[in-house]
């Protein structure tokens, strides 16, 4: 019987070799460079090749040890059936350990364990140069470190065409981050946190991009999303966030140069959400601010960095991104980039900032909007029928009806980007109606609103600009739009009469400016001969 024992448990053991060499394939699939390691260093193996060991060392002891002595029987008999109780015991082991080696090969809970593992002296494993890390660190525990082993099994399943396991670990590791901010409490480690986990997203980022896994990429985008509505809620200082978004634009610019438009289009629409959630919890208010309390002699910077912060870093990597697509000559995704841009003052207005906070941001805002729009033009990467909307005429209106006089911003870029379109031959009849439509908004309401008289007497300069620039151009195309001038201002007095708005300003610059129509009679000439006539019947 043992000898019987001890072959069958030798055949066993090298049965139980091959599973483990097949498990350890599974595994070199995930980490690459530590697959014996990681397999090998399971403790419920380890128990099994010793239970294995031990049984058949009993089994040849007790063979070398019978004595066919009556004095000895007995204790032949012990060891015969304590080997016994050790093979049968090592069958009924050897099956649940085995399926715990092999589901653990493609189980996703690892991946929430190790994520959970991180802690900072894993952050700095990573590189040597951090103040708090030892030199050798980092080659001593390479292969155990949680960090590199997500980042294996992100690029590896990638690699194999895996869309599901790329997403768990993201956000596995998204999860473990946010844990491990909220212990901290924005602490000194906070940045470190945030750099050590980045190299699980650049690892994903860098192999999403070459495997075209678009639904990859937008998942790394929204981890970055969830991390920074976190820290604005918890009002994390700006200087803490550095990091966080040098990586994001740095994803989103790759992104962009590997003509992945689909996935960039929605990344632009993340920073501006992102800018949403610091507009709405973690920005300062305008009396707590110096340059909007002239409170000089007692100033608080931390505050004062933090609201200049927050109104411009995500409003600038939007223009900047902006301006990738059009050195690029990306035409269609420069549009879309824009339009998301000239959403966000609407945004602005509903937050609950101050009405010089407000003007600020405005500044910014339309500034880049109406630097990008000509630097389209100029690119030649739009043309007259799809052209950027850097403004909303329902926003417009609407701050004209409250009359707050951050309106001035958006007027003077929208009448600047009208006379640059004329310009280019760029300026449709739509645009325009759009822009005295907002004039007639201004004649409707009060007349002795200085707002008011300012908008309307800045609508009639702008269109006495675009009316000059029509007539020195011989292009006879511009006569449909020259006689759509004439009639628009036209309009302007019919309402101006209609509402009984009685500036006497603005009565005689709208009558000067339509006398001032000189070729009028010449445009509509030009008109008829362009337009189209049934043909005799």
């Amino acid at each position: 019987m043992l000898t019987i024992i001890a072959s069958s448990l030798s055949s066993i053991l090298g049965i139980l070799f091959a599973v483990l060499l097949v498990a350890s394939e599974l595994t070199k699939k995930r980490y690459p460079s530590s697959s014996f390691k990681s397999l090998f260093s399971d403790k419920d193996i380890m128990r099994l090749f010793q239970i294995f060991i031990s049984t058949i060392l009993i089994s040849i002891y007790t063979l070398l040890a019978l004595n066919p002595s009556t004095s000895s029987q007995v204790i032949n008999d012990n060891l015969t059936h304590f080997s016994l109780i050790l093979f049968m015991f090592c069958l009924l082991y050897i099956y649940p350990t085995l399926k715990k080696v092999i589901i653990s090969t493609v189980s996703k809970t690892e991946i929430k364990t190790l994520a959970n593992q991180i802690n900072i002296q894993h952050v700095f494993q990573l590189d040597q140069n951090r103040a708090r890390s030892e030199p050798t660190m980092f080659y001593s525990f390479a292969e155990d470190n949680p960090i590199i082993k997500l980042s294996e099994i992100s690029m590896t399943s990638i690699k194999s065409g895996d869309i599901i396991t790329p997403k768990i670990v993201i956000g596995e590791a998204t999860n473990a981050l946010i844990s491990l901010l909220d212990r901290n409490n924005a602490s000194y480690d906070t940045r470190n946190y945030i750099s050590g986990f980045s190299a699980i997203f650049n690892v994903t980022v860098t192999h999403a991009i070459k495997s075209d896994q678009r639904g990859t990429l937008s998942n790394v985008i929204n981890s970055y999303e969830r991390i920074h509505k976190y820290c604005a809620e918890n009002k994390f200082p700006h200087y803490e966030l550095t990091e966080l978004n040098e990586q994001l634009k740095a994803i989103i610019s790759r992104i962009i140069k590997s003509n992945l438009d689909d996935v960039a289009h929605d990344c632009i629409w993340s920073i501006r959400n992102i800018f949403g959630y610091h507009l709405r919890h973690n920005i300062p208010e305008e009396k707590d601010i110096t340059f909007f309390s002239k409170n000089y002699e007692n100033p608080n910077r931390d505050l004062d960095s933090q609201w200049h912060a927050i109104s411009t870093e995500y409003l600038r990597m939007i223009y900047y991104l902006t301006k990738e697509c059009i050195a690029l000559g990306k035409g269609d995704l420069t549009i879309k980039f824009i339009n998301c841009l000239s959403s966000i003052p609407e945004m602005i207005e509903r937050s609950s900032l101050g009405n010089q906070q407000i003007k600020s941001m405005y500044q910014s805002c339309y500034y880049y909007l109406y630097d990008l729009a000509v630097q389209s033009i100029k690119s030649g990467i739009i043309n007259e029928f799809e052209k950027p909307s850097i403004f909303s005429m329902l926003h417009l209106t609407s701050l004209i009806k409250s009359e707050k006089d951050c309106v001035q911003v958006p007027f003077h870029y929208f009448g600047e980007y009208l006379f640059i379109l004329t310009e280019n031959r760029l300026l449709d009849q739509f645009l325009l109606n759009e822009f005295i439509a907002t004039g007639r908004t201004c004649l409707s309401e009060n007349s002795n609103s200085k707002l008011n008289l300012e908008s309307i007497l800045y609508i009639i300069s702008i269109l006495s600009r675009i009316k000059d620039k029509l007539e020195g151009m011989e292009d006879p195309f511009r006569s449909k739009l020259y006689v759509e001038l004439y009639y628009q201002v036209g309009s302007l007095i019919k309402w101006q009469n209609t509402e009984n708005f009685t500036n006497e300003r603005v009565q005689n610059e709208l009558s000067a400016l339509t006398n001032s129509f000189n070729r009028i009679d010449e445009f509509k000439l030009n008109m008829n001969e362009l337009s189209v006539e049934w043909p005799g019947i």
